[in-house]
């Protein structure tokens, strides 16, 4: 079963897409899963992660951890978190 996670990032300046989207290019991504970053204004980010299933957001929790805890050192705040398995959805 699929699983996504939800997350709203509050940055200390204003987020650079350009070079967002150079880190999505270069990260190594698990097969089957998706990564959306999204504007909610200047400096509020937020992602939705979709991953092929709950043993694959394990398998990734601790590195994702780490990057979190990157942002979070340079003053980041995580604003929210939702976590949980994929109960319906469509793709066209």
């Amino acid at each position: 079963m699929r699983f996504a996670v939800m997350t709203l990032w509050k940055h200390v300046d204003e987020h650079d897409w350009e070079e967002a989207q150079k880190s999505l290019d270069a990260t190594d991504g698990v097969e089957g899963s998706t990564v959306t970053w999204f504007e909610v204004d200047e400096n509020t980010q937020g992602s939705l992660f979709v991953l092929p299933s709950k043993e694959a957001y394990d398998d990734i929790l601790e590195s994702l951890t780490q990057m979190r805890q990157g942002a979070l050192d340079e003053g980041s705040v995580l604003q929210v978190e939702a976590i949980g398995p994929v109960m319906a959805y469509r793709e066209w």
